[in-house]
């Protein structure tokens, strides 16, 4: 049974302001692949031009020619393991790790048909997989290698992983899971003529759930079944290979040519938030996406580094949009008005 509404309102979505790192401000390059908060606070960012750590002022960047541990500068994934590990993944299928200061190659082990390294994560176990361009699954201890099933959304992959180590994965438009080593290909439940729905993208949930874009709109999965359905996404048919759910229960959908939406359950889709190059975005095209320890969300975009915060101002715009004029001055009044 699909039931709506289980999400209580939240406040009115607050207004957000932006600001972007170029390479003009030292970023090694401004397609930004990959990001990543480390425990010491340092920003981690991947990029096709090398590897960049940020303190919030100053960009320190790595690369094949002053690391040899990294056999490619182009990096398009990036994961802090459990242990404090930095994994990298390279366009060229390499994989390295920072720890305690030291860069170290990985070995390859994995006997599948290669490709970029699209994401890394980690088991309930503890256990590093690595996904690459195709889809297919790679457990970096012994080079263990998986291929869930694929669907017709051609050449759109991505990890989820949930709060207690659960991974999901999405392999053009079909999702299978992933535990104890083993993948379980997810049966959705149809609904109405469904025969299997037309996936999107996919996030977890901060219950444990799975939020599933597709069919042009966003429902939950929890526990075999549809457990929510918020009705149609603001991003429409949109493809988001990121997508993901903030610790504030915002839903944030990146798309490769529509800019960054921010859909708030419980609210209409009037309420949403659209981000593109036209109002703090410098590209619509959406690469990766993160939120770090202070809730700024992170956006690596096909020209910079955005970070969008929420703001305590909010934008006061009448209808006639001050008759296109100037505001000269203000003058709150006792009863509120201004």
């Amino acid at each position: 049974m699909v039931a709506a509404g289980l999400f209580p309102a939240l406040a009115a979505p607050p207004n957000y302001f932006t600001r972007t790192w170029q390479v003009e401000q030292g970023l090694p390059q401004n397609k930004v692949t990959a990001a990543v908060q480390a425990r010491d606070g340092y920003l981690w960012v991947g990029t096709y031009n090398g590897l960049a750590r940020f303190d919030g002022v100053h960009f320190s960047v790595f690369n094949d020619h002053n690391t040899p541990a990294l056999h490619s500068r182009r990096i398009t994934s990036l994961f802090e393991s459990a242990d404090g590990t930095l994994w990298i993944g390279t366009e060229t299928g390499d994989v390295a790790q920072y720890k305690d200061g030291h860069f170290a190659a990985v070995p390859r082990r994995a006997n599948w048909s290669g490709g970029k390294i699209y994401a890394i994560t980690a088991d309930d176990a503890g256990e590093v997989w690595l996904l690459n361009e195709a889809g297919e699954l790679a457990r970096v201890r012994d080079g263990k290698t998986l291929s869930p099933p694929a669907g017709v959304v051609a050449k759109v992959v991505s990890l989820a992983r949930g709060p207690d180590g659960t991974i999901w994965v999405e392999r053009e438009g079909r999702v299978s899971l992933l535990t104890r080593g083993q993948l379980q290909p997810v049966g959705f439940a149809a609904t109405n003529s469904e025969t299997y729905p037309y996936i999107q993208g996919i996030a977890t949930s901060r219950d444990g759930g799975l939020w599933v874009a597709s069919n042009g709109g966003i429902r939950k999965w929890k526990d075999g079944g549809w457990a929510a359905d918020l009705g149609n996404a603001p991003w429409g048919w949109n493809t988001v290979a990121n997508f993901m759910e903030t610790s504030g229960g915002v839903l944030v959908g990146g798309t490769s040519s529509d800019g960054l939406w921010l859909a708030f359950p419980g609210q209409t889709n009037t309420s949403a938030l659209h981000f593109t190059s036209t109002n703090g975005l410098p590209s619509d095209w959406v690469i990766s996406l993160w939120e770090d320890r202070e809730k700024n969300l992170w956006c690596g975009t096909g020209a910079g580094l955005v970070v969008i915060r929420p703001s305590n101002l909010e934008t006061i715009s009448p209808p006639d949009n001050w008759k296109s004029r100037s505001v000269l001055s203000v003058l709150p009044t006792p009863d509120g008005a201004l």
